[in-house]
């Protein structure tokens, strides 16, 4: 089945149609047998490689955002990097992917925060 097999893939993701400016995306093998395989996002898009086969899709960003009102991180920080897509695009991930030998490799995952 070339499972072993090395694609490339690519494409775009969007938070509410805006391009998410930057984030992890992980492509796991959905039988858990192979390695995950994980990109960069970059201005709404990435491309790296992935072993081929069906793969659960996790994607992951997270921003600055102001603490609440008399907290303060350990250095004393009035900010502290907090993820913001919704779990259900990376722990509870439903997002697919089928990377082919023959395919475009292209996906896209227009994801929405509410």
């Amino acid at each position: 089945m070339g499972h072993d097999r090395i694609s490339a893939v690519k494409g775009t993701v969007t938070l509410d149609g805006a391009p998410v400016p930057e984030g992890d995306i992980i492509f796991l093998d959905a039988g858990n047998q192979l390695a995950p395989y994980a990109g960069k996002i970059q201005d709404g898009r990435f491309e790296f490689q992935s072993t081929e086969g069906k793969k659960r899709v996790e994607i992951r960003a997270s921003r600055m955002e102001k603490l609440p009102e008399g907290q303060t991180g350990a250095m004393g920080e009035t900010e502290a990097p907090v993820d913001y897509i919704p779990q259900r695009y990376n722990l509870d991930s439903e997002l697919t992917a089928e990377v082919t030998p023959d395919g475009e490799g292209e996906f896209d995952f227009p994801l929405v925060s509410k």
